[in-house]
């Protein structure tokens, strides 16, 4: 386990040592997408544009989605309570040890894991691929791009974001089932 939380640490430095670059821009508009209303506004519009005959149909079992899965993982933040990078790091950083770079408001709570930004894009974008098949599937591309930008902007390590993504596609997944049996609807597609 020890060679784990070794890698997950390298794997924050390397990726969080970016912030301050001129990747700044990229990342800090990325990780704007993992706020849940963000994220359920740019869906609902999404729907709007692209599938307005179906988003009745389809907006609901997303968003049943989406809140379960914020909901678990809110749970399972308080059960870990597990240090985010700067308050781990808190005694090191004023030591001159490390540095870790942060993109907004410094973050030094005890919820760190799961990833709250990557749960709830994970699952919006399995809720998509369920509903709408491989044509949603780039959409993972971005769901990546949001978990990264989390470490990016020093809020998260790499394990949080993982978990993050696995959880909130497994609540995701099973919320849409449960969906679909009990309604009936909406088909899924392949």
């Amino acid at each position: 386990m020890d060679i784990l939380w070794l890698w997950d640490q390298k794997i924050f430095f390397w990726v969080n040592r970016f912030a301050g670059s001129g990747l700044d821009p990229i990342f800090g508009w990325t990780t704007v997408f993992g706020n849940i209303s963000v994220l359920l506004a740019a869906i609902f519009l999404g729907l709007l544009i692209w599938d307005a005959r179906g988003i009745f149909k389809k907006f609901p079992p997303i968003l049943l989605s989406v809140i379960s899965a914020a909901a678990v993982g809110q749970w399972i933040k308080h059960a870990t309570h597990r240090p985010r990078p700067l308050l781990y790091f808190s005694d090191a950083i004023v030591n001159g040890q490390v540095v870790v770079h942060t993109l907004f408001k410094p973050i030094r709570n005890y919820f760190s894991f799961p990833s709250g930004h990557a749960v709830v894009v994970f699952a919006a974008v399995t809720a998509l691929v369920y509903l709408y098949g491989r044509k949603a599937r780039p959409l993972y591309f971005l769901a990546a791009l949001v978990g990264i930008s989390r470490v990016y902007v020093g809020a998260h390590f790499p394990s949080d974001v993982i978990g993050g993504a696995l959880i909130g596609s497994g609540i995701s997944w099973g919320a849409l089932e449960i969906w679909r049996r009990f309604f009936k609807a909406p088909p899924r597609m392949d």
